[in-house]
């Protein structure tokens, strides 16, 4: 459970830090971003990195390819000159990256608390036939501007984005506009996510036009974070995280990511049938909770509430991706678990799920 609370601070951190430092500003200039495909090792371990950068803040997903099972990481660069910091919640423990640039490879150390040893870190850039871009757009609408310290909403969003013109470009592009909610082809993601930017502040104003001055708290300070990120790509998938937060008044905001795959070579979404056979998809229960088990150092015949879980049973859900290696099933706060146990995600290697695998996917991971 501890680690799912420090991953809940992680992503929420940034979040009030930019309220804080900006709170009086009603609009900000456009950082420079970008987004990299990083291939590599941590000691003699070979990894793959997917590094997403809006000004000095990154953040993204990391995996060991023995594995593929993704780590998320934040970070920034401007704490120590000429170096990049990412902090990752990993499997076990928190885990810190530290490296320096020097053309298209970053150097340096990466280290798990509560051990010593720090080994190190040499990633490359490396490109698929599918390449993206990283767009992103922030900014904050007081409720008066002619209050001071009045209260205010911020909004912040940011989208890869293919730049090709192949298909698979055009395909993808097309499922990032229903993502935000536009599905109008000669829209680009920049022009999508300002829209929606001065959407959320329109929404805000007229929702609080009634407030007295009397009235205005900390609750009033609205916020708004959506960051589309790729967390698996290989020239045959393609997977997608969609990372939410909102604060909308209450006790404390809402966050929750929602995953989505899809099959590049022949240009759809991958739906459940599309990767089990009636047979797997007949299992998935029971392949949840014992992979739930496992990552929980859980006997078979304890109860999932021991763990935390509302109930002592997993349901399968539709929020799920895939990597080479397996499939991870993800459940927001309060879907199967309390709020303080934070994202959920259990990991069946397809390994495990072998038997039930339909053969087209099969050739897909092959």
């Amino acid at each position: 459970m501890i680690i799912f609370v420090i991953e809940l601070i992680l992503r929420m951190k940034y979040f009030f830090l930019v309220a804080g430092l900006f709170f009086t500003v009603s609009s900000f200039a456009q950082a420079i971003s970008s987004y990299k495909l990083l291939t590599g090792s941590i000691d003699k371990y070979p990894v793959t990195m997917h590094l997403h950068q809006y000004g000095h803040n990154y953040l993204g997903y990391y995996y060991y390819n023995t594995t593929q099972q993704p780590i998320y990481f934040m970070g920034e660069d401007s704490s120590k000159k000429g170096e990049v910091l990412l902090t990752a919640t990993g499997i076990s423990a928190t885990e810190n990256f530290s490296f320096s640039w020097k053309d298209k490879t970053a150097t340096g150390t990466w280290k798990q608390d509560g051990i010593n040893k720090t080994l190190g870190v040499s990633l490359t850039e490396t490109q698929l036939p599918l390449q993206f871009t990283f767009e992103h757009v922030e900014g904050k609408k007081l409720l008066r501007n002619n209050i001071k310290d009045s209260p205010g909403a911020t909004f912040e969003a940011s989208s890869v984005w293919p730049g090709g013109n192949s298909a698979s470009d055009i395909f993808i592009q097309s499922e990032i506009r229903k993502m935000f909610g536009d599905s109008l082809p000669q829209k680009n993601i920049n022009t999508i996510l300002k829209e929606n930017q001065d959407s959320f502040f329109k929404d805000y104003i007229e929702t609080n036009s009634d407030i007295q001055t009397e009235d205005m708290g900390a609750s009033l300070n609205y916020d708004a974070t959506d960051n589309l990120l790729i967390n698996y790509q290989s020239s045959k998938i393609l997977s997608l995280a969609l990372n939410t937060y909102a604060y909308t008044g209450g006790a404390h905001g809402n966050y929750g990511t929602v995953y989505t795959s899809y099959n590049i070579v022949q240009n759809k979404k991958l739906e459940l049938s599309d990767i089990l056979n009636s047979a797997g998809i007949a299992k998935l229960q029971s392949l949840l909770e014992r992979n739930f088990r496992r990552q929980n150092n859980l006997q078979p015949t304890d109860s999932l509430t021991t763990a935390g879980l509302f109930e002592n049973e997993i349901k399968p859900n539709d929020n799920f991706y895939v990597t080479g290696k397996g499939i991870v099933f993800a459940y927001t706060p309060y879907e199967i678990g309390p709020y303080a146990m934070g994202e959920i995600e259990i990991f069946i290697s397809f390994k495990d799920a072998e038997p039930y695998l339909q053969r087209g996917f099969k050739n897909l991971i092959n």
